[in-house]
């Protein structure tokens, strides 16, 4: 079995799909991507994110040089580890993928 892991969230889901993609792409055995994250994503609230509504990846807050990780989570990131629901669905949502294999 291959084995993807990543530490800290990815800055874009995209980033993740490409990451997670890496353990296929050579054979059909078995893979697992594995994303480690800090506790602290679990807290953020969606409530807090400013800026532009369209963008799935804004962070937090307006960055700044002294920005600390929290502020530079994005939100796409805080909504996938915080899933609920399908992933599979949530990657397709991401991606606009209306395809039934979406």
């Amino acid at each position: 079995m291959k084995i993807v892991c990543t530490a800290g969230l990815p800055s874009t889901i995209v980033d993740a799909l490409q990451r997670a993609g890496r353990a296929l792409r050579t054979s059909m055995e078995p893979a697992l991507f594995v994303l480690f994250y800090e506790a602290w994503a679990l807290d953020i609230k969606e409530m807090d994110y400013t800026g532009d509504v369209q963008d799935p990846d804004r962070p937090r807050h307006d960055l700044q040089l002294s920005s600390k990780r929290p502020d530079r989570a994005p939100l796409s990131a805080v909504r996938l580890i915080q899933l609920k629901t399908c992933i599979r669905q949530y990657f397709a949502d991401y991606l606009n993928d209306k395809s039934p294999e979406g």
